[in-house]
């Protein structure tokens, strides 16, 4: 007997639905979202340091010629050491990437800040075993991690003001301070010296390297005479941290150089002659060219340079603007940084 109508209509309906559905068709095409944006990985760096000249090295054994006014000075390092801080990596947009120093004798991260300390310089070679300062230990690199693609480096020489209060404050004794700020003070608890070279030169005039030759950048105005350094500020007046940018860097390939001869451009001859200051009251008799300071007056000159950061200080004026340092207000421009490069 046939089927009623209403009952086949009704089957019809379901198999349209089924056919619908797609059941389980393998042919059916998957659509799949977006891929997920790689997460970067961390990386362990190591960012290399080398004392040059005019793109050779230099070391304590080996004395460089063609320096200062006219290129006729030659100088032998005998201690050579700064503070890196504030060590930055950049990737190709701009943007700053995380950066992490290791922890070792070198290296310091506290919550007020973190530093390395480079070091060029022993006390067993060359003339750096007659060295007055200095460590027998050497460091030429400073080491950690980091997250992306580094394309740009920057960073600042010295100690940050917040680590060097902090440090300061904490501490009755330089022995207490934690390693490496346990050197490079001026005198301790009174700031922190960032770069220090201590040099021997020749001129013409002298058959023999003459050792006495200073030059150190450091924080100035760090607070009352016989106080604490910064226990009345958060700053220094005069900060002088000097800062270097370096563009185009590759971890893998270059270093940053620390050139003696940009160190030493534009330096006058009469830079090379340093003033011995002694107190004689109001003897004037002794007094070279009447020169005086209260009771104290030149007394003598002697051949070499020194410069402690004094804005009074001849060497100072001819040496900070090599830095990219302005010894007037101690802030600092990368791009007039001579003396930091890569290679």
């Amino acid at each position: 007997m046939p089927k009623p109508i209403r009952y086949l209509h009704l089957i019809f309906l379901i198999s349209l639905a089924l056919n619908g559905c797609g059941g389980s068709d393998s042919s059916e095409t998957q659509v799949s979202g977006p891929s997920p944006t790689p997460v970067p990985t961390t990386q362990s760096f190591t960012l290399n340091f080398a004392p040059t000249a005019k793109g050779a090295p230099v070391n304590c054994s080996n004395i460089v010629s063609g320096l200062g006014p006219n290129e006729s000075y030659s100088v032998n390092i005998v201690d050579w050491r700064f503070y890196v801080s504030e060590l930055n990596f950049y990737d190709t947009a701009g943007n700053r990437l995380p950066v992490s120093l290791d922890n070792n004798s070198f290296q310091l991260n506290e919550s007020a800040g973190s530093v390395a300390l480079i070091d060029f310089t022993d006390r067993s070679t060359g003339l750096c075993s007659d060295a007055q300062e200095g460590t027998a230990r050497t460091n030429t690199k400073i080491t950690g991690t980091y997250t992306g693609d580094v394309a740009d480096v920057s960073f600042r020489v010295g100690v940050p003001q917040a680590l060097m209060k902090a440090t300061i404050a904490s501490t009755d004794d330089v022995n207490d301070a934690p390693s490496p700020l346990g050197e490079l003070y001026w005198s301790w608890a009174s700031g922190y010296r960032h770069f220090v070279l201590n040099f021997a030169a020749m001129d013409s005039a002298h058959t023999d390297m003459v050792e006495n030759s200073g030059f150190h950048i450091g924080s100035r105005d760090c607070g009352t005479q016989g106080g604490k350094a910064l226990s009345d500020r958060e700053t220094c007046g005069l900060i002088n941290n000097p800062e270097v940018y370096l563009p185009n860097f590759d971890l893998e390939d270059n270093l940053v150089t620390v050139d003696l001869a940009a160190l030493l451009n534009h330096v006058k001859e009469s830079d090379f002659l340093s003033d011995s200051w002694e107190d004689y009251g109001d003897d004037d008799s002794v007094c070279l060219d009447n020169r005086r300071n209260g009771n104290n007056c030149v007394t003598a000159q002697s051949f070499g340079i020194q410069c402690h950061s004094g804005a009074t200080q001849a060497a100072c004026v001819s040496l900070f603007p090599n830095f990219g340092l302005n010894l007037t207000t101690g802030t600092a421009d990368p791009a007039s940084n001579l003396v930091f490069g890569k290679q």
